[in-house]
């Protein structure tokens, strides 16, 4: 009976323990999910045209943060703290 009891509760840790790794996520995979869902039933051109111009979105936000590569669309400057900055204007 107790060796029951120990197994419970060390399944129970490591459950904890493990699931949190679980749950990430993945922002890239989720607006592939979210393209994937919007041009489904699309024609095949517009699907390739709307696939392509959402990637290089993500790709542009992603390289924003990282800049482990050069922008595709070219430099930009680099705001200050100016809100206009934050709303495209």
């Amino acid at each position: 009976m107790r060796e029951t009891q120990l197994l419970k509760r060390y399944s129970g840790l490591a459950v904890l323990l493990f699931l949190p790794a679980l749950g990430q996520a993945d922002v890239v995979v989720d607006w592939n999910g979210i393209m994937q869902t919007t041009v489904s039933t699309q024609q095949p051109f517009p699907q390739a045209r709307f696939a392509a111009i959402t990637q290089l979105a993500v790709f542009e936000a992603v390289n924003s943060i990282t800049h482990d590569y050069q922008p595709y669309l070219g430099s930009f400057t680099r705001c200050s703290s100016d809100y206009r900055c934050l709303y495209g204007a």
